[in-house]
């Protein structure tokens, strides 16, 4: 698999659960088992014991390995294990010789025999593995896999369910790890609802899980409800699943504040919202509020128009009709009529091209007839000129060319003011025909856009008309072509076009329920306002929330998402308004994954009218999920309603988490600095550790520093800076006053002039322009302007003027101006100077001896080495040769004495204090390091090889020593894991670890999946691994980065569970446990604490 998209949205649910499990608890380093109102179930002898899952197992950790429990804390796998995986619903990974093993406690078995090479959790549900070289997605409670073998595959998380995407077929897979379609699916989702459709098949779900209707035909999504068909009834549901409105219909809808509208064989009625009483038989085939008054009404293809009470005002015998004071002009096809708004009866029938008005007289032209007839106040016919019954729309002669109308003809724009009308044209080569188009009529029944429009679209409830353009052009990212359509408004009030403004795409429901729409054009998002005006938008909330989510920007940039942690990006989108999804969390193993950023961009989310929710725009918002919505101000999360703050905007990070059926809100407050925790992993107070070295810490109190001991006792006064030396020795400094001081606190020097260095803890270097000067620590000169000083051994070498003087641990000057080369035998403590092939080896200042014939080297442990082009000859103490060895690149005395002689070749040499090879004869390796008191670690043929001198025992099982060995304790690599040897290399537990330190006194620190925590000298763990990783200071503290603090708030913004806990986890039976330094604390969800013994 060379790349994967994981796309989620990760609200994920715990199951309900009826029967309630133990509760793991620790007080005072001893693990037992509590029920849920605190009483002691059982006393264990653990070191550690999990949550228990929704099966009612858990595992635990004793004697240094790990084994499974069940619910009354009986074991049921025995605690043999080096670590284990939790997965949920009792499944889980042991690991095992190198790799990770599915076991079923249910059935008490070890299933299968191939090892997961890698274990990576997506959810409660789903986990995403490798076993030997292939990966698959594997529900946690089933086991069941499904193998990714495509070069590229995506995959959703869906609440429980996984949504996989493959390079020729789509699979969904339900929270049971069952297979529910297979092929070309759909997907749509509404305010974290689900809908997927395959062949017609709709399966919905949620949160809470699957929704309870059988063969679901069709799904609608609304602002606040949806409604779903079934073979049997028609559902009108609020998004939480409960049913608002059921019957035998075919579409439930909302109409108005007052009114749902539902259909039933074609034909639609009111019900009152609030009684579900019908408002009128089913006569109509639709229905449409009408923005004068009343309603608009259709039937086979005419229009008509009721009023408030549902009384006939027109008949539905019109295509349509236009409105003029208590007149209308009703219209067939192209032919006019008149009719009376007062008798509600037709004065003309619709046979007239034209009717035109003078006060109460009106003429009505069919070619060359003419009706002139004149009304009195009660529309009553009172005179007319010649009246032609005969004529009738069914009379009308054919016409002899043939007619090409527009593609579409919808019947609702002929109540808007439009018009259809034909213009014969005659072709040079082709037969002459009608060319049908649409043309615009005022209220006063002139003409304002000729018929010269061949395509509209219509707007439901919205000023505007939608004339289409044909094509445009827009350069993509690719820098190819998109050919987009292209769409022009027309505002009906005025008649007139908005030539400014092309569009290609908008939302067409919007001024059902909005005083605006959403459009977007090529150079971005846009709202269309009912009274024409346009309001560029750099971005623009897609779906139908009440309230949407906006943002004003000077610039939009595109960057690579890297997590999901409350970042201010949305999908990438390019301009198509329908391309605008929910912004998701991406990963991309191998893939850049883009999104949108909004360099300070203001953020506030439009109110139905089109004015902004709040006041005050945010840094940075998401959208409305119900009834709340988180923002940023500033750098900082909260959480608002439709009208305040009720969470308020002071934390690093705020995630939404649905619960069965509730939902809380997670708050975190970021934490700075470190916390040191003592060898009973004790949280000690706020203490800021600059720097340490050994025992010697130095701690920062406001802007000063200060020594402190191990035990955190203060060692010395407080200074401005402090800094370690190469010696291991501490300068301070304050004011213009510098100070030298050991580990244990000790003044060593006080002057105005720092040190460079302190030598053999006795003679202080101050560097004076480009020489030294050397003191010892009572201010004595034991040198000035010399161009190097150097201690070696017990032996003080300074450079002077061409020669070297050197001194003892004292000061005294043993052998001045030496010309020579000098050797010092650091092991044994000797002096020598060497002189052409003349070697003269001193004790103290007294010259012991004189050798001649050769010029050594090196001088280690009371040897000679001189190292040759191809030779390195060893001598004696008193020049006797003694061997031969091949040419040594590097002499390195080791930790405990021993003498490492490295070759050029493949057989390198080991040798103890007295020259004796410590590694077995002819044993041939590279490196080599010691680790412990006769103890070296080295690689040899591809391997590295544990050896112990004293025992002779070797052992070439582990790799990547770590460190020495500290209190008969070793950390190496073994496999892919972490363990600890002790010094006959056996381990110490047989529990591994994925991150680990070396030992310091009697403990160390490990981490798991959890976190870190401190172990024992047996590599039992102290606490909880709830922490970030922790370094060893000394024997005594041990360091850690302080972890973000969390709460629980609900939806009404009231604060259930304080800011103050390192993790929150959910468990069943309505259970929530908190972390704190390592302590566990139980609540309820309404946060009510647990009492505990």
């Amino acid at each position: 698999m060379k790349s994967l998209i994981l796309v989620g949205w990760l609200f994920l649910s715990c199951v309900a659960w009826t029967q309630q499990n133990p509760l793991p608890y620790v007080k005072n380093g001893k693990w037992s088992l509590v029920d849920s109102n605190g009483r002691l179930i059982k006393e264990t002898a653990c070191s550690y014991i999990h949550q228990f899952d929704e099966s009612g197992f858990t595992f635990f950790c004793e004697n240094g390995g790990y084994g499974i429990m069940d619910s009354k804390g009986e074991t049921v796998l025995k605690p043999v294990y080096a670590d284990v995986q939790q997965k949920g619903f009792g499944h889980y990974q042991l690991y095992y010789n190198n790799g990770w093993i599915p076991y079923e406690p249910k059935g008490f078995r070890l299933i299968g025999n191939d090892t997961v090479q890698t274990f990576e959790t997506l959810s409660s549900t789903w986990a995403l593995i490798s076993i030997t070289d292939k990966w698959y997605l594997e529900h946690l409670q089933t086991g069941n896999h499904w193998q990714i073998s495509d070069s590229v595959a995506t995959y959703k998380l869906l609440h429980d369910h996984l949504w996989l995407d493959t390079d020729d077929t789509t699979l969904l897979i339900n929270g049971k790890g069952e297979l529910v379609f297979s092929g070309k699916l759909n997907l749509r989702s509404q305010n974290e609802l689900h809908d997927v459709t395959y062949k017609r098949a709709h399966y919905l779900f949620d949160a809470r899980g699957i929704w309870p209707m059988a063969d679901i035909q069709q799904v609608i999504f609304e602002e606040t409800a949806l409604f779903v068909k079934t073979k049997k009834e028609g559902f009108y549901c609020a998004y939480d699943g409960s049913v608002i409105l059921k019957g035998n219909y075919e579409n439930i809808t909302e109409f108005d504040q007052q009114y749902f509208q539902v259909r039933r064989n074609g034909l639609v009625t009111l019900l009152d919202r609030k009684t579900h009483q019908q408002a009128l038989p089913f006569i109509y085939e639709n229905m449409y509020p009408r923005l004068e008054g009343g309603f608009i009404v259709e039937l086979d293809g005419n229009n008509g128009w009721i009023d408030k009470d549902f009384k006939t005002i027109i008949p539905c015998k019109y295509q349509r009709f236009t409105v003029q004071d208590q007149l209308a002009h009703v219209y067939e096809l192209n032919y006019t009529g008149l009719f009376s708004l007062k008798t509600k009866k037709e004065i003309l029938p619709a046979v007239y091209h034209s009717i035109t008005q003078s006060g109460n007289r009106f003429k009505a032209i069919r070619n060359e007839l003419i009706t002139i007839i004149e009304l009195n106040d009660q529309h009553a016919i009172v005179k007319t000129a010649k009246i032609d019954n005969a004529i009738t729309v069914q009379t009308i002669p054919k016409r002899q060319a043939p007619s090409r109308p527009p593609k579409f003809i919808d019947p609702r724009l002929f109540a808007l003011g439009w018009f259809l009308d034909s213009n014969l044209v005659t072709p040079a080569n082709e037969p002459a025909y009608y060319s049908v188009k649409w043309g615009l009529k005022n209220t006063a029944d002139s003409v304002v856009i000729p018929a010269n429009v061949s395509e509209l679209k219509y707007l439901p409830m919205a000023p505007f008309t939608l004339q289409y353009n044909g094509t445009t052009d827009y350069k993509n990212r690719a820098n190819g072509i998109d050919k987009l359509p292209s769409f022009k408004a027309v505002y009906l009030p005025t008649g007139k076009i908005l030539n400014k403004h092309t569009f290609i795409s908008y939302d067409s429901t919007d001024f059902r329920r909005r005083n605006f729409m959403r459009v977007s054009t090529t150079s971005g998002f846009s709202i269309l306002r009912a009274d024409a005006s346009l309001t560029p938008l750099t971005y623009v909330e897609k779906g139908s929330n009440r309230n949407l989510l906006y943002c004003e920007s000077k610039t939009v940039e595109i960057t690579e998402k890297k997590s999901d942690e409350m970042t201010e990006i949305t999908d990438l989108s390019l301009i198509h308004y329908y391309l605008i999804p929910h912004p998701t969390f991406v990963k991309s193993q191998h893939k850049k994954n883009e999104g949108f950023i909004y360099p300070e961009g203001k953020w506030n989310y439009l109110k139905p009218d089109g004015t902004p929710l709040f006041k005050d725009s945010f840094s940075f918002a998401k959208p409305f999920l119900g009834n709340q919505a988180l923002v940023k101000i500033g750098k900082k999360w909260g959480v608002v309603n439709s009208d305040t703050l009720i969470i308020p905007a002071v934390y690093a990070a705020i995630e939404r988490k649905i619960v069965d059926r509730d939902t809380f809100f997670i708050a975190q407050q970021a934490q700075g600095g470190s916390r040191l925790l003592d060898t009973s992993a004790t949280v000690l107070g706020d203490y800021t550790i600059a720097f340490s070295r050994g025992n010697a810490l130095v701690v920062e109190i406001g802007r000063q520093k200060q020594l402190f001991d191990a035990n955190l006792k203060p060692l010395s006064e407080a200074y401005s800076s402090m800094k370690f030396l190469k010696s291991d020795l501490i300068l301070a400094k304050i004011k213009k006053e510098y100070t030298l001081l050991d580990d244990q606190g000790t003044v060593l020097y006080v002057g105005p002039e720092p040190p460079e260095d302190i030598l053999l803890h006795s003679f202080l270097v101050f560097k004076t322009g480009g020489s030294y000067k050397v003191k010892d620590l009572s201010d004595k000169v034991i040198a000035d302007r010399c161009t190097s000083a150097e201690g070696k051994g017990n032996y003080l070498l300074i450079r002077q003027n061409g020669t070297t003087n050197i001194f003892d641990l004292r000061g005294n000057l043993l052998i001045d101006e030496v010309t020579g080369h000098i050797l010092v035998d650091t092991l044994a403590n000797g002096l020598a100077i060497v002189e052409k092939n003349k070697v003269t080896v001193y004790e103290g200042n007294q010259r012991r001896m004189k050798l001649k014939g050769f010029a050594p080297t090196h001088f280690i442990s009371a040897k000679f080495l001189c190292n040759t082009k191809d030779s390195c000859v060893v001598y004696s103490y008193a020049g006797k040769k003694e061997s031969v060895l091949p040419h040594i690149d590097e002499v390195e005395v080791l930790e405990d004495g021993s003498i490492f002689l490295k070759t050029a070749g493949k057989i390198n040499f080991l040798f103890d204090r007295e020259w004796k090879p410590v590694l077995p004869e002819e044993t041939k390796f590279r490196q080599l390091k010691n680790v412990g008191p006769a103890i070296y670690a080295y690689t040899a043929e591809g391997k590295t090889v544990l050896y112990n001198a004293e025992t002779n025992e070797a052992d070439s099982t582990y790799r990547n020593i770590a460190g020495y060995f500290v209190q008969d304790r070793l950390l190496v690599t073994k496999g892919a894991r972490l363990c600890y040897l002790n010094q006959h290399f056996k381990p110490v537990t047989t529990r591994t670890f994925s991150q680990a330190i070396p030992f310091s006194g009697n403990h160390a620190a490990i981490a798991d999946q959890r976190g870190w925590t401190l172990i024992d000298h047996q590599c039992n763990t102290l606490t909880y691994p709830n922490y970030s990783e922790i370094k060893a200071l000394n024997a005594q503290l041990f360091k850690t980065q302080k972890l973000p603090l969390y709460g629980l708030y609900n939806t009404q913004g009231k604060l259930l569970i304080p800011v103050e806990y390192e993790q929150i986890r959910f468990l069943p039976g309505g259970i929530i446990l908190c972390v704190k330094e390592g302590a566990f604390y139980y609540f309820r969800q309404n946060g009510t604490p647990l009492p505990m013994l």
